[in-house]
């Protein structure tokens, strides 16, 4: 069902992730929309104009351009 379902829900990596050496920033998982609710924030006015007119930083071009490393699984590939 459509807004039920938090594709992409990045999280933070510790200062000692195996991740960190790599330049990889984030880690992309399937989420229910309930367990993720109270982590979203609201965009600023600033950022609802850029993504209205579909331009982004260039901080956002570097993490959706980065490949996840090979073990980063979803929750949903884990259960199977």
């Amino acid at each position: 069902m459509p807004g039920t379902k938090a594709l992409r829900l990045a999280h933070c990596f510790a200062p000692r992730s195996p991740y960190k050496e790599t330049g990889y920033c984030i880690e992309v998982a399937y989420a229910a929309y309930e367990d993720v609710r109270r982590q979203v924030r609201s965009a600023t006015t600033g950022q609802q104009l850029l993504l209205a007119q579909g331009r982004v930083t260039p901080s956002i071009e570097k993490m959706r351009a980065q490949r996840p490393p090979v073990d980063v699984r979803t929750r949903e590939s884990a259960q199977v």
